[in-house]
């Protein structure tokens, strides 16, 4: 598996595989310094609410622009495994899956 270094989020808008079996972890570490119209969330709706990452973009005006990195911690309807979720102007990719975290860490 390629490492993710120098990848922007427009590449993984474009790509969203480019997730796939990566850990939360990594991606928070190629995705640390971000521009300012993008801000770090929790999940807002479900079972998980207040779990997981987001990493959302917002126009100047403070309005959301549909764009937006999802990391589902899981055990909901799409199963036990953690996942990805990307979406960019309402268009949603699959379901992918993400690595675990280590246990106990």
């Amino acid at each position: 598996m390629a490492e993710l270094r120098n990848i922007s989020i427009d590449v993984i808008l474009r790509n969203p595989e480019i997730l796939r079996n990566r850990a939360l972890k990594e991606v928070q570490d190629i995705l640390a310094t971000v521009r300012e119209s993008w801000r770090v969330e929790r999940l807002r709706k479900g079972a998980s609410q207040g779990k997981g990452w987001v990493l959302r973009e917002y126009t100047r005006n403070g309005r959301e622009t549909g764009r937006m990195i999802r990391y589902h911690p899981g055990g909901g309807h799409h199963g036990p495994g953690p996942y990805w979720r990307v979406i960019s102007f309402n268009v949603k990719s699959p379901i992918i899956p993400a690595k675990p975290p280590l246990e106990g860490g």
